[in-house]
């Protein structure tokens, strides 16, 4: 779906209409899990160039560093982050671009309990203010905080697809039994 790799089967629709491949980076931004781009520089100067390929202002930049709590480390090398902080990076420069669907590999792998609870609220307002956002999340329960549908796949296989209370009906679960409990019957 990133375009990373050729589709074997499907086709991508947005808003009614076929993207093809070559189109897809216009309307979709791929956030990878475990990468450090511009790995070299300071994550000012990335953030700052970023801002300039999405045609935002600097202070956009800045506001994304700070709601991100990056100030303390934008005059570190991106190589020499933290997995954590190198995460919170990674997501301010998903928060930079401007298509409007934001994919995110494992957002949360690296961060702590309170670092992913102050992520969450974040990633609620973008998807709130009209930005679509598909999540790759392998961790259940922290897919049950952070997002409203759910696409469940195993082996590669879609096993369920709706919302939380749907999939629980849909697996014959009692409500509120969680998303785990819905995986689990599916499978």
């Amino acid at each position: 779906m990133a375009g990373l790799l050729p589709m074997d089967n499907g086709r991508l629709y947005w808003e009614d209409q076929f993207i093809p491949d070559r189109t897809r980076s216009r309307i979709l931004f791929y956030i990878e899990d475990a990468i450090r781009p511009h790995a070299q520089l300071p994550v000012d100067l990335v953030m700052y160039f970023y801002a300039s390929v999405f045609g935002r202002k600097r202070r956009i930049a800045e506001s994304v560093i700070d709601r991100l709590q990056l100030r303390d480390f934008v005059r570190v090398r991106v190589s020499d982050l933290s997995k954590g902080t190198a995460k919170r990076f990674l997501i301010a420069l998903g928060l930079l671009s401007t298509q409007p669907i934001l994919m995110l590999d494992e957002p949360f792998d690296g961060l702590d309990l309170k670092q992913m609870l102050e992520i969450v609220p974040l990633l609620r307002e973008l998807s709130s203010a009209g930005r679509t956002l598909v999540l790759s999340i392998h961790q259940l329960r922290d897919a049950e905080r952070a997002c409203d549908q759910f696409a469940l796949l195993s082996n590669g296989k879609l096993v369920g697809q709706g919302t939380l209370s749907e999939l629980e009906t849909r697996a014959g679960c009692a409500p509120g039994s969680g998303l785990e409990e819905v995986f689990l019957r599916l499978v």
